[in-house]
This record gives structure tokens, sequence and C-alpha cells, in this order.
């Protein structure tokens, strides 16, 4: 069975290509016009027979499109999964449809971020009162939301041309993961090596800042397509980053923490009803 988007964009090309429009395509084959139009954006996986009625209706020959089928499934691996993940080659309604996600996902990073901090902070007073499965199990959950919340900001990269956003989205998402590997690393497998988890620390406090004076000049690039909501974070990032690079006003950059997550949940918010009207 051919996957989507693929099976889409093939129904696409085919029809282009005898010129037809979806409603000459309905005439042709007696499949509904509506559900011509989700298979062709990629929004279900159809049954195989009416697969055959739209591509006997469209003069495709049967034991290619079996031959074609296979090669899809064959291009579904686990470095598939990884493009998918990261919106790598991805179609513009695929890049679309991951802002509903994204804005969920940034509530969700949110609340297991503040979670995150609460636990790092009992962590610090006595690390027995944290068992290594629920801290690993929270870290695992914060790495997921901000992945699916990333994800959307790249696709926004994508979609508006934004380079500096694209890098930086990715390099966030890579900062995060080493931050959080390492302090996963340091709670079981070296508990005792406080002084070196200290000087990571600072270097990832670092690494952090760079990264987010980076993001947001990014971000204030989507000004133009998504309001002032995306001027006023990027500028809260660049200061966020300022504090970070100086090591002694990093504990102000998580105090701004929180309304620039709340803005950056506002324009995927803004992106999602923005790509429902076909607006972006």
């Amino acid at each position: 069975m051919i996957q989507q988007p693929t099976l889409g964009e093939l129904l696409v090309k085919l029809r282009k290509k005898k010129g037809w429009t979806q409603e000459e395509l309905v005439e042709a084959c007696h499949v509904s016009v509506r559900t011509i139009q989700r298979i062709e954006s990629g929004e279900v996986t159809p049954r195989t027979s009416t697969i055959n009625l739209l591509l006997e209706a469209l003069d495709y020959d049967t034991e290619e499109w079996k031959e074609f089928a296979k090669k899809d499934e064959s291009n579904h691996s686990p470095f598939k999964l990884f493009k998918t993940m990261f919106a790598l080659d991805l179609p513009e309604n695929q890049l679309k449809k991951s802002f509903h996600d994204a804005w969920i996902a940034g509530i969700l990073f949110l609340l297991l971020f503040i979670v995150d901090a609460a636990m790092e902070f009992i962590l610090a007073e006595d690390r027995l009162l944290i068992g290594e499965i629920a801290y690993v199990a929270i870290k695992v959950a914060t790495m997921g939301a901000y992945l699916l919340f990333m994800r959307g900001f790249i696709s926004l990269a994508i979609l508006f041309e934004n380079r500096v956003l694209r890098i930086s989205s990715y390099l966030s998402i890579g900062t995060l993961a080493l931050v959080y590997v390492s302090d996963i690393t340091f709670m079981i497998f070296f508990p005792s090596l406080e002084e070196f988890e200290g000087i990571v620390g600072a270097l990832a406090i670092l690494t952090n800042g760079a990264t987010a004076l980076f993001y947001g000049v990014g971000l204030r690039r989507l000004q133009d397509g998504m309001g002032k909501s995306a001027k006023y974070a990027g500028i809260i990032e660049i200061i966020m980053g300022i504090c970070l690079l100086t090591l002694i006003f990093s504990p102000f950059a998580l105090i701004l923490f929180a309304p620039a997550m709340i803005l950056e949940i506002m324009i995927l918010s803004k992106a999602d009803e923005l790509a429902s009207k076909n607006l972006i």
C-alpha cells in the first residue's frame, strides 16, 4: 500500500496530466469529491478498492502501481521517520498540519518544564526523594513535547523561507537533548561527580544563551507574517540569550522563559488558524 502523502501526490500528478478537475474525476470513477479531496491532501489513506477505482479512471497501470507501492513501503524506514519528525522534505500540507500539534505540545512542554525545574530543586536538596524512573520519565516526556513544539517553528521557517529560524530551531532541539541526556547520565551513573556536573551545567547555559540569541533573531524575522507576537517573542529570546551568556544574570532568563513560551504558543496557534483558512 502506498503511504500518504505519496498516494495523494501521485493522484494529483495523474489527474493534472489528464487535464481533469476533481469533479471530472468524480464523473469517471464515481468516488465522492470530498473523498478525493481528502485523499489528494493526504488526510486519509483509502481502501484498496477505492484506489483501484481512481487509478483505473486515470488510466494508470495496476501492475505499475504495485511496484510503486513496494518501493514506497521500502522508503518508510527509521530514517523516513526521522525526516518526518524533523519536518525534512515534507509537502506543504503536512507542514501546515504540524501547527496544531505544535501549540498543544508547547502548553504541555511549559507545564512539564515547571515540573522538571521543581524536580531539579528537590534533587539538589535530597537525591533520595526522586526515583530514577520518575526522573527519566519526566525528562523524556519534556524532550518529546519540546520536539513537537519546535517542529511547528521548523515548519513555519520552511514556509516563510526563514533560514535563521530553521537552523536555530534545530540547534535548540539539539541543545535541550544534550542537557537532558547529561542530566540523566549524572543522575544515574555519576551521582558523586557534582563538581564536574557544575562545569557541564555552565557550558550548557552558555550554549543555550548563544542558541537563544540566534533563535530570537529568527523569530523577529517572522513578524511580517505572524505579527507583533513574533516581534516581542524574538526580543525576549534575545534578552534571555544575553542573560545566559553573562552567567551572572542567567536567573533572569528563567523569569523571562514563561512569557516567551506563551508568546511562541500564540504564534503557533495563529499559524494553525491561518493554515486552516489557507492564508499561509
